[in-house]
């Protein structure tokens, strides 16, 4: 079941950011660190309600943020769709139940949750070196379409679009 997310359910989310970027450092992917995402970004995620858990019998196991907000870089990227929009943001799933179509459960949620909304495009980015999550999003339907740098992290982000 997805649901909106709520501020109780922060320590489980940070528990899943901890474990994700646990990963992410041992795969050489320096996207997520100690100061970005923090409780304190999902907080404020929460409070505007655009933030979204994915949860079973086993409590949260996946979460994700769909808003309006496209950070500056996003100007530097040669989009092909413009006017309504939504981008996703801060994706994550407890890596011991990766694999079990959680990833892309959160992501036609979206898609469906902001059609309900008469948006039809979405953005979005993820690091290069984000192997898992450049491939979803591929196999869910989203196209490359240009690089950003970000954050002062090393490399290049992929972004990615989608007509709905």
């Amino acid at each position: 079941m997805i649901r909106m997310a709520q501020e109780g359910d922060i320590t489980r989310i940070m528990e899943i950011i901890r474990d994700s970027t646990e990963i992410m450092k041992e795969q050489g992917n320096p996207q997520w660190n100690d100061d970005y995402p923090t409780a304190r970004d999902f907080l404020g995620d929460i409070r505007v309600r655009t933030l979204y858990v994915w949860e079973d019998h086993d409590g949260i196991e996946g979460l994700l943020c769909v808003n309006r907000e496209e950070p500056k870089e996003y100007a530097t990227v040669t989009w092909s769709g413009d006017g309504p929009l939504a981008v996703l943001h801060r994706m994550a799933v407890t890596p011991d139940r990766r694999g079990q179509q959680i990833g892309r459960a959160l992501l036609t949620f979206a898609e469906e949750a902001v059609k309900k909304e008469g948006i039809f495009y979405i953005r979005t980015d993820t690091y290069s070196q984000n192997q898992a999550m450049n491939h979803l999003l591929q196999k869910q339907g989203y196209v490359l379409c240009g690089h950003m740098t970000f954050k002062s992290r090393p490399g290049y982000f992929n972004c990615y679009e989608k007509f709905l």
